[in-house]
């Protein structure tokens, strides 16, 4: 896309590291959603992590976009391996 190009996307955030609750320490939904009457996490919420910086999500996003988070080509596949923790 060249320089002004406009474009639309959609993310979703979470709580951060302040969301790695313990299992049973969710209790409310935070929706007024009448199909839902009861929540609950039996287990450990784990993985939220600090928000990227806005210089990090610049500089990761274009490699984010060209992989779309699959591997196709051996080199996907070597990029992949490499992400892995």
């Amino acid at each position: 896309a060249g320089s002004g190009t406009e474009f639309t996307a959609r993310y979703r955030i979470g709580n951060g590291p302040d969301g790695n609750v313990g299992a049973g320490a969710i209790a409310h939904a935070g929706t007024k959603e009448a199909a839902i009457v009861a929540v609950s996490n039996p287990l450990p919420a784990s993985g939220g992590v600090a928000p990227e910086s806005a210089a990090q999500l610049r500089r990761r996003a274009p490699q984010a976009f060209r992989t779309q988070q699959r591997a196709v080509t051996p080199a996907d596949y070597a990029e992949v391996t490499e992400r892995i923790d």
